[in-house]
């Protein structure tokens, strides 16, 4: 038998009442689950803020609060056959300093890539198109 992996688009951790267990069905060596999780940047953001969270998100998404972030990419990470692939609009190098640190360290986020638009304005002041960061090892 082949290995059919089951893709799961368009997760955030800002989704009032999101549920990983019903995001996707149990990971299988069979059937792994790779997860997209959007914009995590603004996940983190939101859940580092200091201010009144009233929004929907409030009390009812991961992204609530650090620890609740934290807890969820524990499990994620502790799931066999399960990949996180995590989506952000900063550059790698931010990624991994500061704030976004602990949410972004080996076990958690193993490998980290910059993917820059080639030919863009943007891209002109990031690293060259192509180019692979080095992967942090386990």
């Amino acid at each position: 038998p082949g290995t059919e992996p089951v893709t799961r688009t368009g997760v955030d951790f800002e989704t009032p009442g999101l549920s990983l267990g019903i995001a996707y069905h149990t990971p299988i060596v069979t059937s792994p689950v790779i997860l997209m999780l959007n914009e995590f940047d603004n996940a983190i953001r939101h859940a580092e803020r200091k201010d009144d969270k009233t929004s929907a998100c409030a009390t009812t998404c991961i992204a609530n609060t650090p620890a609740t972030i934290l807890n969820t990419l524990d499990y994620i990470a502790s799931t066999r056959y399960l990949i996180l692939i995590a989506t952000a609009n900063m550059k790698q190098s931010d990624l991994v300093t500061g704030i976004y640190k602990r949410y972004t360290r080996a076990g958690r986020f193993d490998n980290h890539y910059q993917v820059n638009s080639c030919g863009t304005p943007s891209a002109r002041r990031a690293p060259p198109c192509g180019k692979k960061y080095k992967t942090r090892k386990s």
